[in-house]
């Protein structure tokens, strides 16, 4: 068996950035392990796709997968400059992508579940680092530290003078917000724990509502997202897990689709979680969906020994 050193994946790189908070990458690599050359990241373009959403791709290659990271970007809510340099846990993604490969179907996908590597920035100086594919795992959450970089250089422009670059950075951001985005940071400011508070774990389960209801997949508000094929691969009842920004699920033939409000569900799950008089037992989440025939009119609720609260922007599409 070869030593991990010596292991090659056919892999590619691909970014992500929060929806609502513009950002843009300057230059970045990904370092194959070991070694002084690496994949360059894709940069130049302003992202806001989601986090932990891939927005575009690289063509793949067979090299070793990377040990370090070295970013700049830029953060468009804050007209601010990050700069980042990262061991990453190469044996980790190893791991993951040997298993990739070892669970590979050809007859029934046409490639294995990983098969690039997602870097994401946020506000704050926030880096994430992804395996990524048909499924996403977060493998690296650090901290990039704020440094001071000439706009001329860094977006390859000649600007004529630092009311120029001003109008440039702030064009940037109004044209990937919306007006009410825009006037909620006026007002609010960036949440910069907002990425952490993504990453809590917390003790929480499903209620099946039917007998026959079947979970499909999940994607968390972190990044990760995973197939399942029932609920004995979820998790065991009460077991600890990230926050869910969608789930779909089956009832027989009928398919059920829901979209959470990042915010919405993120409160709701802290605000449960805050009861720290209850026992463990009394204290687990439990999500349960009240199914109607016209699937957009359902409903999920939250709730423990302590409280219930019912999500009102939960969306569920046919």
């Amino acid at each position: 068996m070869l030593k991990s050193d010596n292991l090659v994946f056919e892999w590619g790189v691909t970014e992500s950035a929060p929806e609502g908070y513009p950002m843009e990458i300057i230059d970045g690599k990904l370092y194959f392990h070991g070694e002084d050359d690496g994949m360059i990241l894709p940069s130049g373009g302003t992202l806001a796709g989601g986090w932990g959403r891939s927005i575009s791709s690289s063509g793949n290659i067979n090299k070793k997968l990377p040990d370090r990271l070295s970013i700049i970007f830029f953060s468009y809510a804050e007209k601010q400059f990050y700069f980042g340099y990262f061991d990453l846990p190469y044996e980790e993604m190893v791991t993951l992508f040997q298993k990739a490969v070892a669970e590979y179907n050809p007859s029934d996908e046409l490639e294995p579940y990983y098969t690039k590597i997602m870097v994401g920035v946020a506000p704050g100086g926030v880096v994430s680092v992804w395996v990524n594919g048909a499924r996403t795992r977060e493998v690296f959450f650090g901290q990039a530290k704020r440094v001071d970089i000439d706009p001329s250089e860094a977006f390859d422009f000649p600007f004529s003078s630092k009311e120029e670059s001003d109008t440039y950075m702030r064009l940037g951001l109004e044209e990937e917000v919306t007006s009410a985005q825009l006037k909620k940071i006026g007002e609010q400011g960036i949440p910069f724990d907002l990425w952490a508070r993504y990453r809590k774990q917390y003790a929480w389960t499903m209620l099946p509502t039917k007998t026959n209801q079947r979970l499909i997949s999940f994607i968390h508000l972190q990044g990760n997202s995973v197939d399942v094929d029932d609920y004995g691969d979820l998790e065991v009842a009460g077991g600890f897990d990230f926050i869910p920004e969608y789930i779909s699920f089956a009832v027989g033939r009928d398919v059920y689709e829901v979209n959470f409000d990042d915010i919405e569900i993120l409160e709701a799950f802290e605000q449960l979680a805050s009861h720290v008089e209850l026992s463990e037992p009394d204290r687990v989440i439990r999500l349960e969906f009240d199914l109607k025939e016209d699937q957009t009119t359902s409903t999920v609720r939250l709730f423990n020994a302590a409280q219930s609260i019912t999500l009102k922007k939960a969306v569920f599409t046919e």
